[in-house]
């Protein structure tokens, strides 16, 4: 499996859970396989983390074939 990486090679840092703090890493997911998991680019997604808790992001494809998992943080207003 890849290392999830910045497209210049330095691995993406790990971000704390919203809820527990546990340290999570990056998801590494190609842009091709966005479909295939039942996601769309650009629109929010929900996972269940690791550490057991739902995580929100919104996948954004990147020019070399990568996901970029933006966080959700927060509720709408």
């Amino acid at each position: 499996m890849p290392t999830p990486d910045d497209g210049r090679g330095n691995r993406l840092p790990k971000t704390p859970c919203p809820r527990c703090g546990a340290n999570i890493g990056p998801m590494p997911l190609r842009a091709e396989n966005l479909r295939h998991v039942g996601w769309e680019p650009y629109r929010v997604v929900s996972y269940q983390s690791w550490c057991g808790h739902t995580q929100e992001a919104i996948p954004s494809p990147r020019q070399d074939g990568s996901v970029l998992f933006v966080p959700v943080l927060g509720e709408a207003s």
